[in-house]
């Protein structure tokens, strides 16, 4: 049994995973109000309850089918050995800065490109009780890094990396995390953000940390949303992106340091 997959499944199992993200959004759709009553004429509650399928089953599923017919060893792919809990807490704390950074960004992209980010997202994760944190914790931060993760950091880049260099591997694999999103619009987003969960998995050979990194960042856009106003930002930037800049690339480099000696091929 291989421990590194065939680069071209690459190219197999992106659009794979496309078709299977929309045939299981469109079968959440006709089937969870049958399967959940409570679902019924309610969108809001269709399309965030619909994570767990589309994300479990149209994202992580692919990934798993392609180890399967790759004959590739699964811890290889998607290595899920520990990681020492402060690194993974500096980890977190530098994707705080990183998402500072990124609210500008963000900004100044859909200034300069027109390409706003779309207001149906920031309205679908607004909290409107315990139990909707609970949901939104949950469907929206924690269900996508995990599947997010394994099918991009896991299995795109033990593909890749071996194949095409370290960095030009990071960049494919950011590239292909950038694209699967589907949201033009958040480009500075997917990119530096898949760059640096790329990073931690190549640093620490295993997925522990861009998972939490990846869940970091989606519950500080879900608090984002709830709790700060848009007007909070513009004002406060010759501030908010240097102090980002510095946080992240402090707690990113203690968080790393070190870790070089524990990498896994790929």
């Amino acid at each position: 049994m291989r421990r590194i997959p065939p680069a071209w499944t690459v190219a197999m199992l992106v659009p794979l995973t496309l078709v299977a993200f929309f045939a299981m959004a469109v079968l959440w759709g006709l089937l969870g109000p049958v399967l959940i009553p409570a679902l019924q004429h309610n969108d809001r509650l269709i399309t965030l309850t619909g994570f767990f399928p589309i994300e479990l089953l149209g994202v992580l599923g692919p990934a798993f089918l392609a180890v399967r017919l790759a004959k590739v060893d699964v811890r290889s792919v998607f290595p899920l050995k520990p990681v020492a809990p402060w690194r993974v807490l500096l980890m977190v704390l530098a994707t705080a800065g990183m998402a500072l950074v990124i609210t500008y960004l963000q900004a100044w992209f859909a200034h300069w490109t027109h390409w706003a980010y779309p207001q149906e997202i920031g309205e679908l994760i607004q909290a409107h009780g315990p139990g909707d944190w609970v949901l939104l914790i949950t469907a929206v931060a924690l269900v996508p890094a995990l599947s997010e993760e394994m099918l991009t950091r896991g299995y795109v880049q033990s593909a890749l990396v071996p194949r095409v260099g370290l960095w030009a591997g990071i960049a494919m694999t950011a590239a292909i995390f950038a694209v699967l999103h589907l949201t033009p619009s958040g480009i500075p987003t997917y990119v530096l953000l898949g760059l640096w969960l790329s990073v931690i998995r190549h640093r620490t050979g295993s997925l522990w940390g861009n998972i939490a990194a990846h869940a970091t960042n989606n519950t500080l856009a879900i608090l984002q949303a709830n709790f700060v106003p848009d007007s909070f930002w513009g004002p406060r930037a010759a501030v908010m992106v240097p102090l980002g800049c510095v946080i992240f690339v402090v707690f990113a480099w203690l968080s790393l340091r070190g870790t070089e000696r524990d990498a896994l091929p790929g």
